[in-house]
């Protein structure tokens, strides 16, 4: 068979030189490729004073590999995987078997080879009991094996092999690289995928660690600060008297209240609440004044405005950012009560056409700024009101 001496004692192992036993990859490749039914191919010569004799890589191919089945015959054989797969996946992504999901991918490329070679082993070998098998009995496989003979006989030959028929050290170089590329390419998907399961866990249980904080803003938002302060005063010895002498606590009234020993002062305070600066209609902003409104999509009503100001007065907005707020929004809640009244219509349908109106027939919406400086006018008599005596013109927006 001309199988070269080197390749010979590589593949019965009776080579046991240093090279071989620690280096070398041990597959005699140009060994095997003769013993599958591939002649050699002199090479030619690689130095200008050096001729080697080589057999090329990668001239060969098989001609049955030129179509494929498809993917419902396909899975007649080896049919758990599919399976196998899905009972993998359901595991979370630290506990899928990375091994396995190997085994079920060589098992897939066993499935095209079985079925590509069982079209030319059962010609070559008719009165095997292995082709009663129902699987090579299918339609499906029959239509296959039609079509793979035709095209094994009459189709066109791989591009791997034209090139390598061309330019074989370059085709060589090609596959090597190409292999070299896939293989990164493996690696660096599977540990992309192991790294972006360690940030989804990390992402989780960050969210986790901040979900006491979301709940006591969440309730901080709905019910507001409450915060008690307790002094007490205790009782000293005779010889401390004459510096335990009952103080005065002066209130707002400034009613004096003496303080005696062990009292207890509750001093209650007032939630502070911030409007909430994405608002943009007035739809929104009559929400957020009459019932409140959610900050976020899955979190609760905020505090009513109108609420605040029954129970409260002013003192719920004692930041000046706070004050700046509500003096940019008062007129326009003031012109919707008035407007409710005077067209007896509810106080969101009110709330609906000043909308319409901001933006019908101009580029932009008017500012809701813009529009609490327009009321603010009128109420100050410099300007004409903005929908005509008691507002009737607000009935045609709709």
């Amino acid at each position: 068979m001309d199988v070269p001496d080197a390749q010979m004692r590589r593949l019965g192992r009776w080579d046991h030189s240093r090279m071989t036993q620690h280096y070398s990859t041990g597959l005699p490749r140009q060994g095997a490729r003769m013993l599958a039914g591939h002649g050699p191919e002199p090479g030619k010569s690689l130095f200008r004073f050096i001729h080697l004799v080589t057999y090329r890589i990668g001239n060969y191919y098989l001609e049955r590999e030129c179509l494929s089945p498809t993917d419902e015959l396909q899975k007649l054989i080896f049919p758990l995987i599919e399976a196998t797969d899905a009972s993998n996946e359901k595991n979370g992504p630290d506990l899928q078997d990375i091994a396995q999901r190997s085994f079920m991918e060589l098992l897939r490329w066993f499935r095209v080879i079985i079925l590509q070679d069982a079209v030319f082993l059962r010609d070559k070998f008719s009165s095997s009991p292995l082709w009663n098998h129902h699987i090579f009995k299918h339609p499906l496989f029959e239509e296959f094996a039609t079509r793979l003979k035709v095209e094994a006989r009459h189709g066109d030959e791989p591009r791997m092999v034209s090139i390598s028929r061309v330019i074989p050290h370059v085709a060589h170089v090609l596959q090597e690289q190409y292999r070299a590329v896939q293989t990164t390419l493996n690696i660096h998907h599977q540990s992309n995928e192991i790294r972006f399961s360690n940030i989804d866990s990390k992402i989780q249980q960050s969210i986790n660690e901040a979900e006491p904080l979301r709940q006591l803003l969440a309730a901080l938002n709905d019910k507001g600060l409450e915060v008690r302060t307790h002094i007490r005063v205790s009782e000293m010895g005779e010889g401390a008297a004459a510096v335990t002498q009952p103080f005065q606590l002066t209130s707002a009234t400034d009613r004096s209240v003496p303080a005696t020993a062990d009292q207890s002062i509750i001093v209650p305070s007032v939630p502070q609440y911030r409007m909430q600066p994405w608002v943009q209609t007035v739809v929104q902003l009559w929400e957020e004044y009459d019932r409140g409104i959610a900050p976020a999509v899955g979190q609760p009503r905020g505090p009513s405005i109108r609420v605040l100001d029954e129970k409260h007065g002013s003192a719920w907005r004692r930041l000046p950012v706070d004050k700046k707020a509500y003096s940019r929004r008062r007129h326009i809640w003031l012109e919707i009560i008035a407007a409710s009244k005077d067209l007896g219509i509810p106080p969101e349908q009110v709330a609906e056409k000043m909308d319409c109106w901001r933006s019908e027939g101009r580029k932009s919406s008017i500012s809701l700024k813009k529009l609490d400086d327009m009321l603010s006018a009128v109420g100050k008599s410099r300007e004409p009101p903005l929908w005509g005596p008691n507002r009737v013109e607000l009935l045609r927006y709709v």
